[in-house]
């Protein structure tokens, strides 16, 4: 399995790299690429911080708390589109034409028009908004993880605080109709990121924990245990080889290690296989795509346009 991930490291942006042969192609931060421009009173954390990834058929994108850097398909950053996300953006996907991105502190969904370069803003509570600015975490009812683009639908991956309605639910949008026109509980007990479609429901990934939800029919892979002072985030792949990342909370890691387990949903009598790897450089993991294969995770229409990997 061929992954890009973002990492939390000063002089990267992202990391390639092929499970199968242990390869690694890094992807550098550039001076101009840092966010000095975030509400820090609202959201704490690093202006380097790179996110989101997707791409459409020519170019890569990643998410850099407000701006989005562009690649082209020999991943060359290109550009850096300023302003056009929110101050603590999560992940990001490819919808018709647009960049859809999760902005946390601001309860939203961004949409930036690659063509016409217009955005517009779903509230989780009001709907179509103007531009909305960062809230702090007292002031949300919804803490917005993740995103899934599944054919006219937004799948959305949001913690609801309210005190009549507290849990993790992956809510269904209609862009079109303006609403959100179903949800589905998942039980989580921590904080959660991904979204895996099942033939009915989802499962998801807890970061805290080491446990995968799973809500519907169907099988989802088990992790076992690990100790608190790791985490797990981010995860790709399909229902014969799935990844995430297990990673140390200690700011001074040079890399993270990568789990991959294979088979989980055909094998009858439940048992995984589990391949671990030490991959340099991804230094606290934020979101991983896989890059040479079908990511149900992340339903891009196009194939990964970089080749040279």
């Amino acid at each position: 399995m061929k992954i890009i991930a973002t990492s939390l490291s000063e002089q990267l942006n992202a990391v390639l790299f092929d499970s199968a042969t242990g390869e690694t192609q890094l992807v550098p931060k550039l001076p101009s690429h840092k966010d000095e421009g975030f509400n820090d009173d609202i959201v704490s954390g690093n202006g380097l911080r790179p996110y989101g990834i997707t791409w459409d058929e020519d170019n890569v994108f990643i998410g850099l708390r407000r701006h989005m850097v562009v690649y082209d398909n020999q991943m060359q950053a290109v550009d850096m589109l300023e302003g056009v996300l929110g101050d603590n953006t999560h992940q990001i996907s490819y919808y018709k034409g647009s960049i859809v991105s999760a902005q946390t502190s601001r309860e939203c969904l961004g949409f930036y028009d690659l063509n016409t370069q217009e955005k517009k803003h779903f509230h989780m509570r009001h709907g179509w908004v103007d531009e909305q600015p960062a809230v702090s975490k007292e002031d949300r009812v919804y803490r917005i993880n993740s995103i899934l683009c599944k054919g006219d639908f937004i799948y959305i991956l949001a913690r609801n605080t309210a005190p009549t309605d507290m849990g993790v639910y992956v809510y269904k949008l209609d862009p079109d109709a303006g609403e959100v026109v179903g949800s589905t509980e998942l039980r989580c007990t921590d904080k959660c990121h991904g979204i895996f479609p099942l033939t009915e429901g989802f499962f998801t990934l807890e970061v805290c924990g080491n446990t995968v939800k799973n809500i519907g029919p169907g099988v989802s892979p088990s992790l076992e245990a690990i100790p608190w002072e790791y985490k797990t985030k981010g995860m790709c792949g399909d229902e014969s080889s799935w990844a995430t990342t297990v990673t140390s909370r200690a700011p001074t890691e040079t890399g993270s290690r990568f789990i991959q387990v294979k088979n989980w949903h055909s094998d009858q009598e439940g048992k995984l296989e589990y391949q671990s790897q030490w991959v340099e450089g991804l230094v606290v993991p934020q979101d991983m795509r896989q890059i040479d294969g079908f990511d149900k995770c992340h339903l891009n229409p196009f194939s990964f346009p970089y080749k040279g990997f």
